[in-house]
C-alpha cells in the first residue's frame, strides 16, 4: 500500500492490513511495449550510432576463428567483402538474453569473464559462459540500442576511447543511455550470406531432391 495514504514522488510502499477498498491498496498495471525486433534467422551488422560507417570488427580480415579483439571497422560486407567476422546472429537464451555469435563461429565475450568497467570486447569459443549472455536495451534515441552484460546491466559495450573510428576498441564502461558511443544500430543483411558456424546442405539447382552426399558414410 501506499502506507501514508497520499501517493507523491519518493512515497514509500509498504506492506499494510488487505483492505479491498483502500483506493492506497490499488495499482494500476500497464504492459510495456519494447520496439526491439530481432530475426534470429537473420545475420546482423551492429554499427556505432556515433559513427554509422563503423561495425563490430575482428582484425584479420575474415580469419580470425579464435581469441581476437573486438574493435571499430568499415563495414566489410559493404565493401563486397564476406564480413563474417563482422556478421552476427542473435541466439536467444531461456533467461531472456542473447548470446551473440558470428559467421567465423565464435561468440562476442567479455574478456576473461570479467564484466566490470574497462574491461575488452572480444570474440572467442562459444561457451555458454555469462561472459557471452548479453541483453538489448532501448537508449533515448530511437533505433539506437545499448549492448549490456545480462548479469552487469550496469555496463555496456562502448567506443571507450569516446571517439568512433577505425581500430578504436569496444570494452565495457559505464551504462549510459544518452551517450552515442554506447548506441548501437542493427542492421539485418537482406541476402543469404553463408555463415561458417551453419550447416548446409548442397541441393541440386536441377533436381533440389537430390543433395551431395558422401556414400557408406551413416551405414
Amino acid at each position: 500500500s501506499i502506507y501514508s495514504g497520499t501517493p507523491s514522488w519518493n512515497t514509500p510502499v509498504k506492506l499494510k492490513a488487505a483492505d479491498k477498498n483502500d483506493e492506497s491498496q490499488r495499482f494500476i498495471l500497464s504492459p510495456v511495449k519494447s520496439t526491439l525486433n530481432i530475426d534470429t534467422s537473420k545475420t546482423y551488422d551492429i554499427s556505432s550510432n556515433a559513427a554509422s560507417q563503423f561495425n563490430f570488427d575482428s582484425p584479420g580480415v575474415d580469419t580470425c576463428s579464435g581469441q581476437c579483439n573486438v574493435n571499430l571497422a568499415g563495414n566489410d560486407y559493404a565493401q563486397g567483402q564476406n564480413g563474417l567476422d563482422q556478421g552476427y546472429r542473435f541466439i536467444p537464451q531461456t533467461n531472456g538474453g542473447y548470446v551473440l555469435k558470428n559467421g567465423m563461429g565464435a561468440c562476442l565475450d567479455a574478456t576473461w569473464g570479467s564484466l566490470s568497467d574497462g574491461t575488452q570486447i572480444e570474440q572467442y569459443a562459444c561457451n555458454g559462459s555469462q561472459a557471452q549472455i548479453w541483453d538489448i536495451i532501448e537508449s533515448d534515441n530511437s533505433g539506437a540500442y545499448l549492448i549490456v552484460p545480462f548479469y552487469n546491466r550496469s555496463v555496456a559495450i562502448s567506443v571507450y576511447g569516446g571517439t568512433a573510428a577505425a581500430n578504436q576498441p569496444l570494452k565495457l564502461k559505464k551504462t549510459d543511455i544518452s551517450s552515442s558511443t554506447e548506441q548501437w544500430i542493427l542492421s539485418p543483411r537482406n541476402d543469404n550470406t553463408v555463415s561458417m558456424s551453419t550447416p548446409y546442405a548442397i541441393r541440386m539447382a536441377m533436381n533440389p531432391g537430390a543433395v551431395l552426399d558422401v556414400p557408406g558414410l551413416d551405414d
